[in-house]
């Protein structure tokens, strides 16, 4: 599996231990001001080839990479039970990024590049991230841990949000002016 398009766009790669994370450019939620770094491991991501998910790969590539950066909101805290990396409590501290992407992707042919599409009608592109403590000693320029991305049905009362925001996220913890 190859991310070239993203490669070329200045994708930041780092290894350690023979592991390879792939960085992508976000927000601090502790500080909104403060660009952050949110990682995937390579594994992760073969993982996801090896089970014919191209269509997420090619989301990552084309929305997930250009697009964190640009989120409209970030949330804080499932109201559902998520365990992740060995915690029960991973709800609690999932980081719930979302915003209007232009373009849906898909990926058939993995040889060749993603397929733009257009975006699903009222529908938000959502991203959920782990915070980065359980593994900060390893790879302390990673911020938080991204997991998963999806489409949701877009709120109508706080564009750029999913649906039923309010009942879904424990805490709204930031808002992008004009958002």
């Amino acid at each position: 599996m190859a991310l070239i398009h993203s490669i070329d766009s200045g994708l930041r790669i780092i290894k350690k231990d023979g592991e390879v994370v792939y960085l992508v450019d976000g927000w601090s939620v502790d500080d909104a001001t403060v660009p952050a770094q949110f990682g995937i491991m390579q594994v992760d991501l073969m993982k996801r080839h090896n089970r014919g998910q191209n269509c997420e790969l090619a989301q990552f590539d084309s929305i997930v990479l250009p697009g964190l950066i640009l989120a409209q909101h970030i949330f804080r805290g499932l109201k559902r039970p998520l365990c992740a990396d060995d915690s029960l409590n991973a709800d609690e501290q999932v980081l719930i990024h979302s915003w209007k992407a232009a373009w849906d992707f898909e990926w058939n042919n993995e040889f060749g590049r993603p397929h733009r599409l257009q975006a699903p009608l009222n529908s938000v592109f959502v991203v959920l991230i782990s915070k980065n403590m359980r593994h900060a000693d390893k790879w302390p320029q990673v911020y938080g841990w991204i997991n998963r991305w999806n489409w949701v049905d877009e709120d109508q009362k706080l564009p750029g949000a999913p649906i039923s925001w309010d009942f879904r996220y424990e805490e709204k913890l930031f808002t992008r002016e004009g958002g």
